[in-house]
């Protein structure tokens, strides 16, 4: 069997596969649109993620400036502090050097007071008794 179309069947058989062409490509075209809509919509749902990860990450950093500023005032408070009481315990120590040197005084001012108390209590038994004063070396230590 041989089909044989004349110019009008040949015509209209063409201008229904360009239809069913047309029909598959805009099909075709629908459904590649609605993919790259979907891929867009995901891309961008993903790229407010990663805004919003980004913006959670500069937050972080600047809290961590600010940790690390804070630390560094603490550390220059501390070594402030640190100088203080370096400077306080020579203080002390000087104290304590000055008062073991008048503790050293004050006994050699006690002794000589207790050689004058003597020398006293000896001239005044000299005058009462008419003996004869102290030797000098006795005297007011």
């Amino acid at each position: 069997m041989e089909f044989v179309f004349n110019a009008p069947q040949l015509a209209a058989f063409s201008a229904l596969v360009v239809a069913i062409l047309g029909l598959v490509g805009v099909l075709y075209g629908h459904r590649v649109q609605y993919k790259l809509g979907k891929q867009k919509a995901e891309l961008d749902r993903v790229s407010f993620m990663v805004d919003r990860l980004e913006a959670r990450a500069k937050e972080s950093e600047a809290r961590a400036a600010e940790a690390d500023a804070r630390a560094a005032d603490a550390v220059k408070r501390m070594d402030e502090m640190d100088d203080k009481i370096y400077r306080l315990r020579n203080e002390l120590g000087d104290s304590r050097d000055e008062n073991s040197e008048l503790k050293v005084r004050l006994g050699l001012m006690e002794a000589k007071v207790d050689a004058a108390e003597e020398y006293i209590v000896e001239l005044l038994a000299w005058g009462e008794d008419g003996a004869p004063p102290p030797p000098p070396a006795r005297r007011m230590g």
